[in-house]
């Protein structure tokens, strides 16, 4: 399924419910199931360019619904909702037959629950009362009469690309938090949530580490491909989890469609067609700056296109030619399966901090800190964005605050960027079709989590990985001037060396020492175009930035989005 909107309670021909459906509709989806009944409103979508069910219903009152992509003993669908349902009733799911990128809503004996995937990379939205969930920001958003905005969250997702915790740019929206599930009865609670088994692992050799976690690869790829076939699409470019992504698509046997982004000097493109030529495997390729111009007038109905098939606050905003929805729409037609080797840094020193024990303040200065305060006005508090963000970690740790150990940090890149960062797209990529990004699994992460940092740096674990499950595709060349067979070479470690051992507080500074320029904006960034998607000009965003200032392309986009946002839903500070 693409969406679901679950309230508890069920008033005909409710205002809140209308506006859901209408919100529903103009998000693209055609094809919108009542499963509302005098206890509750429940509403499911089927995925835009997807026609199969994910449901399973017993009888009254007692049936399961999928949304997003799920894969359980290795079937999917209406076979894999009954399986689940079948479990639950029995008081165990097997989370360790368990893929993907989900939501889970389970009713039984009159009892609603919500769970999503174990790494949480699946969007659920909430009310503060847990009386409202759904999978989309924006029909929760919506069905709101009088949101007000979260000054912090704004903060966060401006710099950050993303929200992070329960907080959404709204006060009266809230992300359903990683360990949670929701339970709704007569009364509505969290609980916990579906969790992995718990396995110390000691330290092993490297050999064994390998052989841990390429293992627990191949069970997810054969459970994949045991639903899709080759009917799966995964971008090649000229880094490590792309080549991993075909390495293991090839080890079952399978050939999956590749496309690589870009014009015809990129490296990712010449890796990629070097690497495809190679083996035999045909490539797409597609120079997405090529897309012929838009006009302003165009550009205002891509934007509200966007608006509403990117849930309004995805991380790279919704203004762009009209190429990313296009894509995604392509990418994900005919039931095939999308992969995405985001998350694949689990097998790599992702922080590029050594190997040491660190306060959690040193980590938000290392990579929580792009943003320069001069284009923020008055209401910006340094402070209190880093002492948020703090308690957000912290939380996520189940620490108080003092000194994180060195795996408490590589986990922060799984159960805390990943989860956070990449939910976002991965939610509105699986209203399209199906998508997953099989790095970002609790079970692959957590076979990465005991490796040593030193294995783990320069991309040696993750390049000895790929060549145990593919030795001819592993000596191919990257677009890190070398190929993933041989030792690292002197030169790519003198480059990593020199972040390595730059200090966390130094590297609080260096986002602010970088020079921003306006000069290399897009066509469509022109005032004449911004004019045409804000025809009332900035209410907003001013109280939080100075907009003439913002010399960010990035940072300017997501404000004009959350302008955009604001002014749709007359939201006040």
């Amino acid at each position: 399924m693409g969406a679901f909107f679950l309230s508890r309670e069920c008033v005909e021909n409710d205002e809140q419910q209308l506006a859901v459906i209408r919100s529903f509709k103009k998000q693209g989806f055609t094809d919108i199931v009542n499963l509302s009944s005098r206890e509750q409103a429940l509403f499911y979508c089927r995925k835009v360019n997807v026609s199969e069910d994910s449901y399973y219903h017993k009888d009254d009152g007692n049936f399961c619904i999928i949304t997003g992509t799920l894969i359980y003993k290795k079937e999917m669908g209406n076979g894999a909702a009954k399986r689940i349902f079948d479990d639950f009733s029995n008081n165990y799911i097997d989370v360790n037959q368990l893929y993907g990128n989900f939501a889970l809503v389970i009713s039984l004996k009159s009892e609603i629950h919500v769970y999503t995937d174990t790494q949480g990379v699946y969007n659920v939205w909430h009310n503060e009362a847990l009386t409202v969930v759904s999978s989309s920001f924006l029909a929760l958003a919506e069905s709101i009469k009088a949101p007000t905005i979260n000054a912090d969250a704004v903060y966060e997702y401006i710099f950050q690309e993303t929200t992070f915790g329960g907080d959404t740019v709204l006060n009266e929206v809230r992300r359903l938090k990683v360990k949670h599930g929701i339970q709704i009865g007569k009364e509505s609670s969290l609980i916990a949530p579906l969790t992995i088994a718990s396995e110390k692992y000691s330290a092993n050799s490297v050999g064994e580490q390998l052989e841990r976690s390429a293992q627990a690869l191949a069970n997810q790829f054969e459970a994949i491909v045991a639903c899709f076939s080759d009917n799966i699409d995964s971008a090649l470019s000229g880094g490590y989890d792309s080549r991993l992504l075909l390495a293991l698509c090839c080890e079952q046997g399978v050939t999956p469609h590749l496309h690589v982004y870009g014009s015809d000097n990129d490296a990712d493109v010449q890796v990629a067609k070097q690497v495809c030529s190679g083996i035999g495997i045909k490539l797409s390729h597609e120079d997405k700056s090529g897309y012929p111009k838009v006009s302003p007038e165009e550009f205002e109905l891509i934007v509200e296109q966007n608006y509403y098939a990117f849930q309004a606050v995805c991380p790279d905003g919704i203004l762009d030619n009209g190429s990313d929805l296009l894509t995604r729409h392509q990418r994900t037609k005919g039931g095939r399966l999308l992969l995405n080797g985001g998350g694949g840094e689990v097998f790599r020193n992702f922080f590029y901090l050594p190997d040491k024990s660190y306060r959690t303040m040193g980590i938000l200065w290392s990579f929580y800190s792009r943003f320069d305060p001069s284009v923020c006005t008055e209401r910006f508090n340094e402070k209190r964005y880093y002492q948020v963000l703090e308690s957000k970690i912290n939380e996520i740790l189940g620490v108080d605050g003092g000194t994180l150990s060195r795996q408490q940090v590589e986990y922060l890149y799984a159960g805390f960027r990943c989860t956070y960062w990449m939910g976002l797209n991965n939610s509105i990529n699986n209203q399209f079709g199906y998508f997953l990004t099989p790095f970002v699994e609790e079970l692959i992460s957590m076979t990465a989590l005991p490796v040593s940092i030193k294995n783990k740096n320069y991309g040696q674990y993750q390049a000895n990985l790929i060549k145990k499950v593919s030795p001819e595709l592993a000596q191919y060349t990257s677009d890190y001037g070398h190929n993933f067979a041989d030792a690292v070479p002197f030169k790519r470690k003198l480059k990593d060396l020199t972040t390595l051992v730059r200090p966390t507080l130094l590297r609080k500074y260096t986002y602010r020492m970088r020079k921003h320029s306006r000069q290399n904006w897009p066509y469509y960034l022109a005032d004449n175009y911004i004019a045409k998607v804000l025809p009332d000009g900035w209410q907003t965003m001013p109280a939080f930035f100075v907009i003439d200032k913002m010399a960010d392309q990035g940072q300017f986009k997501r404000a004009v989005t959350l302008e955009y946002l604001f002014q749709k839903l007359n939201a006040t500070p």
